[in-house]
């Protein structure tokens, strides 16, 4: 391997850098992106007689930046922020069924309360 080749390594991997920093920069307000990190190694080196000559540098890996707490407390909110809105539907609908207005269920209790007050005090048979 030549000079040349360690030169060209690191051009390969600096346009490799730019490309995830294009990635981080276009995707930044996208919801649920993480970062990408490109993780730089050194490639490994040739033997030429006793001294070892570099071959560049090479890509060992790309890995993601997530926070584990963060997505942890992301995911417990929108569990209670999903229970929260079911509970309020539910009271809702309750709260619809039973408030005041023609044919609900509060004006057939009304209507049923009023029936027993008019029945007779003393029945006969």
């Amino acid at each position: 391997m030549s000079i040349f080749d360690a030169g060209l390594s690191a051009l390969n991997a600096a346009q490799n850098a730019l490309n995830i920093i294009g990635n981080n920069l276009a995707n930044a307000n996208t919801p649920g992106y993480h970062d990408e990190v490109l993780d730089l190694t050194e490639a490994p080196p040739n033997q030429v007689q006793n001294f070892f000559v570099g071959n560049g540098v090479q890509i060992s890996d790309v890995t993601r930046q997530i926070d584990t707490l963060l997505e942890a407390a992301i995911t417990n909110q929108t569990y209670s922020l999903a229970d929260t809105s079911a509970q309020l539907n539910t009271l809702q609908q309750v709260q619809t069924s039973l408030s005041p207005s023609s044919g609900s269920l509060h004006d057939d209790i009304e209507q049923f309360f009023n029936d027993i007050a008019s029945l007779p005090p003393s029945p006969t048979t």
